[in-house]
């Protein structure tokens, strides 16, 4: 089946949540950063990274490598797979678009905090390859911020929320801040299963994950589960 809901955003802005909540609603999983070790998918996405950002292959192109990684999930959610909105959404029109935003100074500090220097850690490490998270992690640092992140995140950051709105023009989106001050009311169930036209879950509280609260930088460990959240 192929995706039915899209969740477009950087890391660290409550895709997990999203995706814990989505998966309790449905019975069905979504795919997160977490997917990509678990079914040895790096060597995919480095191949998409590098055909999107070095050969400069049009959004097209790239869609029926995205559905060989995506169609056996119910929606996607987070890097690697949010990197190539432009392609996603001409490949399924009619799925349910939502957008995370977020404080841009609560989001960079949390990257710096857990992404960025999970990434700085690993790579003093020995060993690369291109076949691992590691290798997987240094594409998407080079090619979304050059590498640097304390330099240059923050301009991604506008461009992609300036880019996926520009790209959503016409359909209806769902802008989830995982940051609004009135969470119950701004990003719970009601909000959430309003826009797909779902019953809110009875007895279940929402599955916050740690998009509310920020991993030490030391507890970020490369490739492993759960690296960008």
């Amino acid at each position: 089946m192929p995706p039915q809901i899209l969740i477009f955003g950087l890391p660290r802005t409550g895709t997990q949540s999203l995706c814990d909540a989505i998966t309790l609603l449905t019975g069905e999983s979504v795919y997160h950063m977490r997917e990509v070790a678990m079914h040895s998918h790096q060597p995919a996405w480095i191949s998409l990274l590098d055909r999107k950002y070095r050969d400069h292959e049009a959004p097209e192109a790239l869609i029926p490598a995205l559905k060989d990684v995506l169609e056996p999930y119910c929606g996607m959610a987070d890097f690697p797979a949010s990197i190539f909105a432009d392609s996603l959404l001409s490949a399924y029109p009619n799925a349910k678009v939502i957008l995370t935003p977020r404080n841009e100074d609560a989001w960079f500090n949390s990257m710096l905090r857990t992404l960025w220097a999970g990434h700085l850690a690993a790579t003093a490490e020995t060993g690369n390859s291109n076949i691992t998270m590691k290798g997987l992690r240094w594409k998407y640092h080079e090619y979304c911020w050059g590498n640097d992140f304390p330099a240059n995140g923050r301009v991604y950051y506008r461009k992609y929320v300036e880019e996926v709105k520009r790209l959503c023009e016409g359909r209806e989106v769902l802008e989830w801040d995982v940051n609004s001050k009135v969470v119950e009311e701004e990003v719970g169930w009601e909000r959430l299963c309003g826009f797909l036209e779902v019953s809110v879950p009875e007895g279940v509280n929402f599955p916050w994950t740690d998009e509310n609260a920020v991993k030490p930088a030391a507890a970020v460990e490369g490739g492993k589960e759960g690296e960008a959240k």
